[in-house]
């Protein structure tokens, strides 16, 4: 049988990882149109708020993917911890029914008497003999 086994504080650290990096992304100032009023250009303060408006969407998308990434890890944490408390129980429920199912056999065994032995038989006489009459001889 193939042993599972899951580093649950890693998984739970990268969860922690996951949900911080999505943290600093919604915190994170959208400076964009700020800094293209300091470029003297106006084709290139466009450029530079373009660029600043489509990063604010990738940068939503990453917080959103970040967000379900952490959330899901903490899922796998719960169902592994769910799985391994359930099965050490059902481990233990087989191990006292096994326990119990031989007591039980003992039980029987010594509760059933000892059988007495089978009479022997023996030879029954036959039928009286009968006296011979005077036509038998």
């Amino acid at each position: 049988m193939s042993d599972l086994k899951i580093d649950v504080s890693e998984v739970l650290s990268s969860a922690s990882r996951a949900e911080r990096i999505a943290g600093d992304f919604s915190t994170a100032e959208r400076i964009a149109d700020e800094t293209a009023g300091y470029t003297g250009h106006d084709g290139l303060a466009g450029k530079v708020r373009d660029f600043g408006g489509k990063w604010d969407i990738a940068r939503g998308k990453l917080e959103d993917n970040l967000t379900f990434i952490a959330d899901y890890l903490r899922a796998v944490v719960d169902t592994f911890e769910d799985l391994d408390t359930d099965l050490a129980a059902a481990v233990q429920q087989s191990r006292s029914g096994d326990a119990a199912a031989a007591a039980d056999v003992r039980d029987a065994a010594s509760a059933t008497p000892t059988p007495a032995p089978a009479p022997v038989p023996t030879p029954t006489p036959g039928p009286a003999p009968t006296p011979p009459t005077d036509g038998d001889r």
